[in-house]
């Protein structure tokens, strides 16, 4: 596998491209990672987080005169599911006789890695109870004023925006001095996300807006034991590597059967997402 090696660094680089695009909506929530990027998943050890939140905030005194009847800040916990998720793609011994590099893998192995991770987002965000912030007159297309709505439902001044491309046409500027989408201020937004697989769901969704309050996230490397780990290192070539801009740890790993002398690629996260506050979210939906 020492062609493979020379090229597992470029590999990784074209994985955290393609990924830190097509996940690049999680920057709208906030993303926890444990200290030692391990993380528990619900097929080997439980995989349930309990992280804590505030629900409020202490109250303020001025000139206190009894510390101890001053009004403190209330916290709860909310327990995040964690599922390891990972995906293979496979170069044949006669493929590579032919040339074919697994760069060409990557594209479509990222893809596969972003939708299992975003569809655990889209089920969060379909079942976190956040505010209806009305039903869009049309299935097919929203309008300004209903986005400009939506953002009126979110009583934040960092605040990002996720709406399904198809149905985003009245956002787009028409010319080309106009704000690009992920430019802050747009409608009063700080990011505005399209996205491809945001619609249908439990409320037929078109847009959802939300704070980073709004739902926490935790990501992280497999949890393995330490002679799972040993042997895997050594017999397979291993990168690891982050996805600065949302937060999310990723393994690449490639081995090789050593009867058939096929050579496999995967790309594997833990990754589990929960509603933090509903009243830090909005949406849109249609009828």
């Amino acid at each position: 596998m020492a062609a493979v090696d020379l090229s597992v660094e470029e590999l990784s680089d074209e994985a955290v491209s393609k990924l830190g695009e097509l996940l690049a909506p999680i920057q709208a929530f906030t993303v926890l990672n444990p200290s030692d990027a391990r993380v528990k998943s619900t097929g080997t050890n439980g995989g349930v987080y309990q992280v804590e939140v505030t629900n409020a905030l202490p109250t303020v005194a001025d000139n206190p005169a009894d510390y101890e009847a001053m009004t403190s800040g209330t916290q709860t916990n909310i327990a995040i599911t964690t599922a390891n998720i990972s995906v293979m793609q496979k170069l044949t011994n006669l493929q590579q006789q032919q040339g074919i590099p697994f760069k060409t893998r990557i594209p479509d192995a990222s893809k596969a890695l972003a939708a299992g991770i975003w569809n655990k987002v889209t089920a969060m965000i379909n079942g976190g109870g956040y505010r209806d912030a009305g039903q869009a007159a049309s299935a097919t297309a929203l309008t300004v004023a209903e986005i400009q709505t939506l953002r009126a439902s979110v009583p934040a001044s960092d605040v990002a925006l996720m709406v399904e491309h198809s149905t985003s046409g009245a956002l787009y500027p028409s010319d080309k001095n106009s704000f690009q989408f992920s430019e802050v201020g747009a409608y009063g937004f700080n990011n505005i996300y399209p996205v491809s697989n945001f619609t249908g769901g439990v409320t037929k969704q078109m847009a959802f807006a939300c704070s980073k309050e709004a739902a926490v996230a935790v990501s992280g490397l497999a949890l393995e034991r330490q002679e799972s780990i040993d042997l895997t290192n050594g017999s397979s070539i291993i990168e690891n590597f982050t996805i600065e801009s949302v937060g999310i740890p990723v393994e690449l790993r490639i081995w090789q059967n050593s009867g058939t002398k096929d050579l496999y690629l995967t790309l594997e996260t833990c990754f589990g997402i929960d509603t933090a506050d509903a009243e830090a979210g909005a949406f849109l939906d249609h009828a």
